[in-house]
């Protein structure tokens, strides 16, 4: 009786199952049916592969691989365990334990079509061995004919997940079904993925013969006609005619034909997007499988995605869809090198270049011949970071390894870049004509453009440039004309309306710039950068401050919000309004109270405008409020600035003795904590304490230090990624300004060191920071100028000539080695140095005056500089007296009382 049960459970399980794939149920009540059986008959096996399938719809791995293997056990006479834990694997993506079961089941069962499949899949989508997967295919072709000679719907999906190598058994099926419109369709769509146009029109014709009413064979004819002509009368005929069949709405190719033929780029991104969003919502639910990779279509979505490439500007906030379906194809296929390769572009497009890095070098590691686009790509990434060098070397490892990259428009363009860099215009010129002629060749002819539409403009935009800079004004207003006609209705519009209007400014039509200024909309992604220029433009050309508040007003009435008031609190700033900025930041402050930026940036806008007392009040208020770090350093620095100095020290010492010691190895707390030492020293040294300055300043060093071991160390398992990233770059692993930090701080300690008389510590303090950076010129200075005072001139001309090694035209070195020169009687190499300074600086007085005394006690006063000399010397003074004169004068031109 409990056996009988445990059927009728199992049968009602499987018969939800079926409704859920409809929608019809949830997989929670499914799951209960099939436990309720197990319950009633353990060993069901039925009910346990029902039980793994609910599993696997909720993504519960685990718990669907530990009732299977419980059923593999029980069950050693049958294969079905094994291929339901097959299932569960492949679906997990543990490709190593899938391929071990795959064997596992050859070993018993060599013929089992869901294992061969299954191992076809792993070939193609995660090793991306192709060549050992056309051999496969052929033996699996042979399997179905034999075995499956009359499942139309296993040739249907087999066709759908083994492209290439599948006609043949698809042409043996039209001809045994000849009235089968759907197998005529996919043997259209397969010519078609083939390359082979002429083919898939005859097969859709064919279709449509057999069923006039096939939405997917006229569909077809709609690609196919996409394919040989591109966007035509024709074509946009036959979509609105396919618009008026049934179902035809819902046709994700339909979509695609449409953003493929619209005239705007926000149209065909809006028919994109919603390609993304269904395809994800379809699988969304179906578990990794063959199914899975059917349902995806990772060809059709790559073309989707290439699509969509073409349309994208240059934005951080590009919509999450493309990105998710990218994510979703690399994960599904992780062979896929194309897929790959576009994730990496279009995390460089948003501005995650650590990001994209990591997937080139997945990339690059992964494929046995680099992929010249992923070079590219990466020659671009180190352009942006000016590694030009690097840049120019990368592109010559492309062209060895593929010479047909020359016919890449973006090869044209990264060389145009470098050549640019090293002021050969002629030569930048030539390239980016190149690469704008191969882009509007493919795009005449139809073909799939290899750039997107960020870097189409960043062409014009580079040419035009250079154009300017050669003097070429009357060309680069030709070609800002083509490229304003060609990228009308795209994004990037706005991009080259804005530097039209730097090219108008070039050329003195103020009024022609702010007119092409006002053309940019709200809704552009530049328009924020547009009105900013157009403030700027009338406020320093037209010297129209009302006119400049009111482009920041607009902000306001456009979109109230801290933003904004911030902005305008800003413009104020700078036409010297303060009461109406602070009046701006008040009411930032007020729609978003716990901004520790907004709140800063209020304190300081106090303390610009000298309103001492109202700051801090006002520090304190908000410190009682937020107990925020940053404002209470701001406060300290405010009272030693105001000569308080024991109430800036109390503070300090405070925030010191009140660290928490969970947080005293964060990064972030270890940086504060620098600034907090240095401050107090500064504090420390004004009050006179010089002792102590110098113990708070020894802190801040050891903390520094501290701060730069932290940072060649992986956090959050992200700083090793973005370490490996910089060094690929050719960058430090420690930034520049925690260097320079550490610089300072070497500098400080020297000088208090010698103001204590101490010099042979401040030497110690000097070499200590020269270890950090060996590359220092401050730190050389302060050292040789020590050495100098400390008589030790041996060791001061040494490091002399290093930091003329590193900066020939280093005055204060020069001077120092023509002093030891001096001193040491050697007056020709005195002379020599001397007068090399006084050529390079005729109003070096200190220079000309040691000259003039050389010159005499080696009775060669006759040499002394000429009159001409002398009379250049004054010519470069008297400007500079002159201007030194001039009254200040406010924004409106008068004069300053």
């Amino acid at each position: 009786m409990q056996s009988s049960l445990s059927e009728c459970l199992t049968l009602k399980g499987w018969i939800l199952l079926r409704l859920r794939t409809s929608g019809k149920r949830s997989v929670g009540n499914i799951k209960d049916a099939f436990d309720a059986a197990l319950q009633q008959n353990p060993r069901n096996l039925n009910a346990i592969i029902g039980f793994t399938e609910c599993c696997l719809l909720q993504q519960d791995f685990a718990e669907a691989l530990s009732a299977i293997n419980k059923a593999v056990v029980r069950y050693p006479s049958t294969n079905l365990p094994l291929l339901q834990k097959l299932r569960v694997l492949l679906a997990q993506q543990d490709w190593d334990q899938a391929v071990e079961t795959v064997n596992r089941i050859g070993s018993t069962e060599p013929k089992n079509l869901y294992a061969k499949n299954v191992f076809l899949i792993i070939l193609m989508c995660r090793s991306a061995a192709y060549e050992e997967a056309v051999a496969e295919v052929k033996k699996y072709i042979q399997l179905v004919e034999s075995l499956e000679p009359g499942n139309v719907h296993l040739v249907l999906d087999t066709a759908g997940c083994l492209i290439k190598s599948t006609s043949r058994m698809l042409e043996v099926a039209v001809q045994t079904y000849s009235d089968n419109a759907e197998l005529v369709v996919e043997l259209g769509y397969l010519a078609l993925l083939r390359g082979k146009t002429k083919e898939a029109l005859r097969c859709f014709k064919s279709a449509t013969k057999i069923d006039e009413t096939s939405l997917d064979a006229l569909l077809g004819l709609s690609l196919c006609e996409l394919k040989e002509n591109g966007s035509t009368d024709q074509l946009k005929n036959q979509v609105q005619f396919l618009l008026e069949l049934k179902g035809a709405q819902d046709s994700l190719s339909l979509h695609y034909i449409r953003a493929k033929i619209s005239d705007t780029s926000d149209e065909a991104l809006r028919h994109l997007r919603t390609i993304c969003d269904v395809k994800l919502s379809q699988v969304k639910s179906i578990p990794y499988s063959d199914i899975y990779l059917l349902s995806l279509d990772p060809d059709f979505m790559l073309d989707v995605v290439k699509e969509y490439m073409q349309h994208v500007s240059l934005s951080k906030s590009a919509p999450d869809s493309i990105y998710e379906v990218l994510t979703v194809l690399v994960k599904a296929c992780p062979g896929l090198s194309e897929a790959l390769f576009l994730l990496a572009k279009l995390q460089y497009i948003k501005g995650d270049n650590t990001s994209s890095m990591n997937s080139l070098e997945k990339l690059l590691s992964n494929v046995a011949n680099p992929q010249s686009e992923a070079q590219l790509l990466m020659a671009q990434i180190q352009t942006q970071h000016r590694l030009f060098e690097r840049a120019a070397q990368t592109l010559e490892a492309c062209v060895s390894s593929n010479f047909k990259v020359r016919e890449n428009p973006i090869y044209h363009y990264i060389t145009a870049l470098v050549d640019k860099n090293t002021s050969n215009y002629a030569d930048a010129i030539k390239s980016l004509t190149t690469a704008l002629s191969l882009v509007n060749i493919k795009s005449n002819h139809g073909k799939q453009m290899d750039v997107s539409l960020v870097e189409r403009a960043s062409m014009y935009v580079e040419l035009i440039d250079t154009l300017n800079v050669v003097g070429q004004t009357e060309e680069a207003a030709k070609i800002l004309e083509n490229a304003t006609g060609e990228l009308r209705g795209t994004p990037e519009e706005a991009r080259i309306l804005l530097l039209s209007a730097e090219h108008s400014l070039r050329r003195k039509n103020v009024q022609g710039a702010i007119d092409l200024l006002g053309r940019i909309k709200p809704t552009d992604l530049c328009y924020v950068e547009a009105k900013a220029k157009r403030a700027e433009v009338l406020l320093q050309y037209r010297k129209d401050k009302y006119a400049y508040l009111e482009c920041y007003e607009d902000f306001v009435r456009e979109n109230p919000g801290p933003e904004s008031y911030v902005m305008l609190g800003d413009a104020y700033m700078k036409v010297l309004e303060p009461d109406d900025a602070l009046e701006c930041y008040e009411k930032a402050l007020k729609e978003n109270p716990k901004d520790p930026l907004l709140t800063s940036k209020m304190g300081k806008a106090l303390v610009e405008t000298h309103y001492f007392q109202r700051a801090v009040n006002y520090y304190k208020e908000v410190i009682k409020t937020t107990n925020d770090s940053e404002l209470k350093l701001q406060l300290a620095e405010l009272y030693m600035n105001l000569r308080q100095y024991d109430k800036g020290e109390l503070i300090l010492l405070n925030e010191l003795e009140d660290e928490n010691p969970n947080m005293a190895e964060d990064l972030t707390y270890l940086q504060h904590k620098t600034r907090l030492l240095t401050l107090l020293s500064q504090i420390q040294e004004k009050s006179g304490n010089i002792t102590y300055a110098l113990k708070s300043l020894k802190d801040a060093m050891d903390n520094q230090h501290r701060v730069r071991k932290r940072m060649t160390v992986e956090q959050n398992g992200r700083v090793l990624a973005y370490k490996r990233f910089l060094l690929t770059m050719g960058f430090s692993d420690v930034p520049e300004s925690e260097i320079k930090t550490l610089i300072d701080i070497s500098l400080k300690l020297g000088e208090m060191a010698m103001s204590q008389k101490n010099n042979e510590q401040a030497v110690n303090y000097y070499k200590e920071g020269l270890e950090v950076s060996p590359h220092s010129t401050s730190l050389m200075v302060a050292l040789a100028k020590l050495y100098m005072q400390m008589n030790y001139l041996e060791l001061c001309q040494q490091t002399c000539a290093n930091i003329l090694r590193k900066d020939p035209e280093n005055e204060t070195a020069s001077v120092m080695m023509a002093d030891i020169a001096f001193r040491k009687i050697d007056f020709d190499m005195a002379l020599f140095h001397f007068t090399q300074l006084v050529t390079k600086q005729p109003t070096n007085w200190e220079a000309l005056i040691r000259l003039i005394e050389i010159l005499r006690r080696t009775g060669n006063i006759a040499d002394c500089p000429s009159t001409s000399l002398l009379r250049r010397r004054r010519a470069r003074t008297l400007p500079r007296r002159r201007a030194s004169c001039t009254a200040p004068h406010s924004i409106n031109g008068t004069r300053a009382t």
